[in-house]
């Protein structure tokens, strides 16, 4: 168990390297090991992808097989462990769950993912959870090698993903991204989800705060958010109290 875990660690420092260079990497190595989570500023945005009447634009790299992975397919989460970081029985636990994962092949080999969760979402990023409406689906995580970045296989992924979720019923996908992540917004415009909250997370000894921003007009229906023994109301606008917090509101993008 120990010699896993040291393996997945080193995975996720690659992975890292690869999507964000030395610099993040060396951020959260000195927020996450030297400083124990204990001093973080970190934003997060919230988007929302409307699944009512969707219609899948035709896929720009139809030479590529999309497909959706079954939990049992050992190999095929081994693949996305190694190419994201994700602990692939995390993933298992993910797909027991009810969540979808599509993947591109590339004769076999696995190019990018999208996975996408029910119930309770976890940001890693802010080291916080959402509990997601039942009836909606959170996205986890989108990765493509990036041999194959740039030609559109990240929307792709995403538009098969609200195919399928449209498909089964569900009202929206929601996702987000770390504010300095430009590819996750480059690829959240690019397929038309809406950028609902922004949410700054600020930790010291003393205790944590969130800041919730209104990014867009009208309540956004994500009722818990929840962080270590906080429960958080998320309601955006007016709607949005939280006990002995400072929320802004209203901020039009």
């Amino acid at each position: 168990m120990f010699k896993r875990t040291i393996s997945l660690s080193g995975t996720k420092l690659r992975v890292s390297l690869r999507d964000f260079g030395l610099i993040r990497t060396l951020v959260r190595v000195l927020e996450d090991y030297i400083f124990f989570k204990q001093f973080m500023r970190r934003q997060y945005v919230i988007t929302e992808a409307p699944l009512k009447g969707f219609e899948c634009p035709k896929p720009r790299n139809p030479k590529l097989q999309f497909a959706f992975v079954f939990r049992e397919d050992d190999e095929m989460l081994r693949q996305i462990e190694g190419m994201s970081g994700l602990d692939r029985e995390w993933v298992f636990e993910t797909l027991k769950l009810g969540g979808e994962c599509v993947v591109a092949l590339d004769y076999g080999r696995l190019a990018g993912f999208n996975l996408a969760s029910k119930g309770i979402a976890h940001l890693r990023y802010l080291d916080a959870f959402l509990r997601i409406p039942e009836s909606d689906f959170w996205s986890e995580q989108t990765t493509v090698l990036p041999q194959y970045r740039g030609s559109g296989i990240g929307a792709d992924l995403k538009y098969a993903l609200m195919q399928r979720l449209a498909q089964q019923g569900a009202q929206s996908l929601y996702g987000g991204y770390a504010v300095f992540n430009t590819g996750g917004r480059s690829l959240s415009r690019e397929v038309g989800l809406m950028e609902r909250e922004l949410i700054t997370m600020k930790r010291t000894p003393l205790g944590q705060r969130f800041n919730i921003k209104a990014l867009t007009a009208g309540p956004l229906d994500l009722p818990v958010f929840q962080t270590c023994k906080r429960h958080l109301s998320i309601r955006a606008i007016s709607h949005c109290e939280i006990p002995g917090k400072h929320v802004k509101t209203g901020v039009g993008i």
